[in-house]
């Protein structure tokens, strides 16, 4: 099988299966395609820019050295320009967003033919690093014409650039052309946005399910989630590519329980007051998916020459790319879905060698000498080595820009081919903002995602530790709209010397608060319900899960401004437990017709309390104690929480953890 994969030795951009039957037929729409580029060419020159044919361009090391020196030697001249009737040099873009690659078209009359000519791009004078250690970017022969690929790393500052051109063994001469580089303006989340996620693939119409006050019924029992965690939205899972799902084939790779999901819950949650959202797993394709679907896969290293199929399909199948097109399509048409969202939007950490012909190229990675004579498989491995054994600096860098960057490129392309008009989100991890896995928040936001729900699970203490101030020193909150989230899960929420619950809670205060600069988070995300009721909560009941949960987003609400009233609860005593409540009004009207609850729990049973609270004046403060009855410890560390209504606001939840 492997064989036959490397032997169609074939290129990002060309169909890798021939699809016979349109795989968009089971959703009643087409996928559609339209040329990204938005050619700056001149009329004259496009017919050779479209006339070229995509083929492997390589840099040999030795050249790309030379190169580098004549660079280095250039720094020190004093410089001038050259008669553009000489050369001519064309941006294939005026404006260039934060994802997409800077292209360089190079036209040379005679006498600048025999020359290497390289590309250095400058901000304010200083030259930018250019996915690796050094920025030179040479130019290509690719048809009639010249191409230097540059870019601007990551997180590149809005302004303007200017893209320098030189030509060895020619001193003081430069070609220079200006261009910007603009990030994309997003609309701005509803304040203190809030969202409950379910991923779960079974048909929920025949499912029980037992809801946050401990009682079984039907589906419905989701929603009662939803409110108990006070959430804004429900995002749930609404397609995927697995080998298990019932009846996958090319012709039909979307799972119909997923699908029915979607039209049985959104009507539902809109009824409840709810927005609603579905996503698709873009391109995790688990147990033999990609062999159903007819995905060509994302092949992995295995060591010693040789490669595998991975669990993902790869990033150049246009058959998952027309997918991923016919899911958001048909999401779009939807009246009761008001959020898009795409998750996966990756592949594996050590997967994705299949693309090493395009990274070559793009990145202008200086390769063996004789590369043009080796085949697919043995420039793979030169590939994966490079990476994984030698761990090459300037390729490292190189493939995680190139990956974020195409990553970006295909989900606009989606957004586009779809003709999708509502608001796409996407699920990003948190290590190093993305960078590792191809993903990075700017980027995803300029392709047309409107908010970034960054993964903060998955990781242990200290890694998280880390991942915060990555997040922190890199994202501005005032350009993306990140709504961080934590996972119900007890293995995935590790901190040393610290119970689960605790730091389930910490990572969503923390993340809210404390994952970028120049503001705050935009929302909170809680994954997910499905985990809640049926997955590894530990001695602590899924409702405790869904207090601390409903904490932090009562915290976004507050610290966006949208309540009135703040609420804080205290433990003063364990035995008998005694909490103490502080309710203050930080409006400048008077509020009315609040009243304060406890929410009942099994571990504390006899916790009952209610409590209506006289109208409280601007800057007004009440505070109170409540005793609670006999618990029963099952854990270390449970959660006692309370619920403050207020007319015409979500609720505010409160808790306090207590230790038996």
């Amino acid at each position: 099988m492997l064989g036959s994969y490397l032997l169609m030795d074939q290129l990002m951009g060309e169909e890798y299966f021939t699809p016979s039957v349109s795989p968009a037929s089971l959703l009643g729409v087409e996928p559609m395609y339209s040329p990204e580029l938005q050619s700056n060419v001149p009329p004259e020159r496009l017919a050779d820019v479209y006339a070229t044919s995509i083929r492997p361009v390589w840099i040999p090391a030795l050249l790309y050295r030379s190169l580098q020196a004549d660079f280095r030697r250039k720094q020190q001249q004093k410089l001038r320009p050259i008669s553009s009737r000489s050369l001519t040099v064309i941006p294939d873009r005026e404006i260039y967003r934060r994802h997409q690659l800077i292209r360089l078209l190079a036209f040379p009359e005679k006498g600048f033919e025999r020359y290497p000519l390289y590309a250095v791009l400058y901000r304010d004078g200083h030259p930018v690093l250019c996915g690796g250690i050094r920025p030179v970017a040479p130019f290509c022969r690719e048809g009639r014409f010249l191409v230097a690929r540059l870019n601007p790393g990551f997180g590149p500052v809005s302004g303007r650039y200017t893209a320098a051109v030189f030509a060895r063994g020619v001193s003081g001469r430069v070609y220079t052309v200006e261009l910007e580089i603009r990030g994309r303006k997003v609309k701005p989340l509803p304040p203190g946005f809030s969202v409950m996620t379910m991923e779960s693939a079974n048909r929920m119409e025949y499912q029980r399910v037992k809801g946050p006050d401990g009682r079984t019924g039907d589906w419905k029992r989701l929603l009662d989630w939803a409110a108990f965690l006070t959430a804004d939205s429900f995002w749930i899972l609404g397609s995927q590519a697995s080998g298990n799902d019932r009846g996958v084939s090319p012709a039909n790779p979307f799972c119909q329980d997923t699908l029915r999901n979607i039209d049985l819950l959104g009507p539902a949650a809109k009824k409840r007051g709810l927005s609603f959202g579905a996503y698709i797993i873009s391109f995790y394709t688990p147990h033999g998916g990609h062999l159903k679907c007819g995905y060509y896969p994302s092949m992995k290293y295995a060591g010693n020459g040789e490669f595998a199929p991975s669990l993902h399909a790869s990033l150049a199948s246009r058959r998952r790319i027309a997918d991923m097109s016919a899911f958001a399509r048909a999401m779009q048409g939807k009246r009761h879905v008001d959020y898009i969202g795409f998750d996966f939007m990756r592949t594996g950490h050590s997967d994705g060698f299949e693309l090493v012909d395009h990274v070559v190229r793009d990145m202008h990675l200086p390769v063996p000498g004789d590369w043009g004579r080796r085949s697919k498989k043995r420039r793979m491995v030169w590939f994966a080595r490079q990476l994984l054994e030698r761990k090459d600096r300037r390729t490292v860098d190189a493939w995680r820009w190139w990956r974020a960057h195409h990553v970006a490129s295909l989900i606009g392309s989606v957004i586009r081919n779809a003709g999708v008009t509502k608001p796409v989100w996407v699920f990003t991890l948190g290590w190093e903002h993305g960078r590792q896995h191809g993903q990075d928040p700017y980027m995803m936001i300029d392709a047309g995602c409107s908010m970034d729900a960054a993964m903060l699970y998955e990781a242990t203490g200290e890694q998280f530790d880390g991942m915060e101030k990555q997040w922190q020193s890199y994202l501005d909150a005032r350009q993306v709209n990140l709504v961080p989230g934590n996972c119900v899960d007890r293995k995935l929420n590790r901190r040393r010397g610290v119970h689960p619950l605790i730091e389930f809670y910490r990572r969503s205060i923390r993340g809210l608060t404390r994952f970028s600069h120049g503001g705050r988070a935009a929302g909170v995300f809680w994954h997910d319900v499905a985990r809640a009721v049926w997955g590894r909560t530990g001695g602590n009941s899924g409702a405790e899960w869904g207090i601390a949960g409903a904490t932090a987003a009562t915290r976004g609400r507050l610290l966006a401004g949208r309540t009135a009233l703040s609420f804080t609860l205290k433990l003063m005593g364990r035995f008998p437990i005694e909490l103490e409540y502080t309710i203050q009004n930080l409006s400048t009207a008077t509020v009315s017709g609040a009243w304060i609850e406890s929410i009942p729990l099994h571990w504390i049973p006899e916790f009952s309390f209610s409590r209506k609270l006289s109208p409280l004046k601007p800057g007004a403060v009440v505070r109170g104690r409540v005793r609670t009855g006999t618990a029963r410890f099952r854990e270390e560390v449970h959660l006692a929480g309370m619920r403050l209504i207020v007319p015409g606001e979500p609720n505010a939840v409160g808790h306090t953890f207590i230790t038996r």
